[in-house]
């Protein structure tokens, strides 16, 4: 059996273990945490001031593009298989154009929208609020 000093000295080593654990996870995972949510808004005002980096411009349209590659081979081989005709696809595409200049009007009135908001409540002036916008805008054509 075991003695009364090992079961103690266990109990301490598996004692400082987790005091040790706790310590580490709540002191420098606090802070790596709080350094992923630095970098997070960091980035999002960066990208509102007009000034985001060149990888995240480079990750949005190849994701983007991914799946936008995908329906049109789909779109061509049907169109091949005979499924489709040509007139058919035209159709589809300008349906689809069209559809994404209507998300892409309804998703700038939203942007607005909580822009004025923020004029609203004082978070912005005005002024800061169009300069806002037109940065918005001129990033969103590139």
């Amino acid at each position: 059996m075991y003695s009364k000093r090992k079961i103690v000295f266990m109990s301490v080593v598996a004692l400082v273990v987790l005091t040790i654990g706790i310590f580490k996870e709540g002191v420098y995972g606090k802070n790596s945490l709080n350094q992923a949510n630095n970098d997070i808004i960091t980035t999002y005002v960066s990208a509102e001031n007009a000034s985001s980096t060149q990888a995240s411009i480079t990750q949005q349209p190849e994701h983007r593009h991914r799946g936008k590659e995908k329906f049109e081979s789909t779109l061509k081989e049907l169109q091949e298989s005979g499924v489709l005709t040509e007139a058919d696809v035209k159709k589809i595409e300008a349906y689809q154009k069209s559809q994404m200049e209507a998300r892409k009007a309804e998703m700038k009135q939203k942007r607005n929208e909580e822009i004025n908001n923020m004029v609203k409540e004082n978070i912005i002036t005005a002024e800061k609020a169009e300069k806002l916008k037109e940065a918005l805008d001129k990033n969103f054509e590139k």
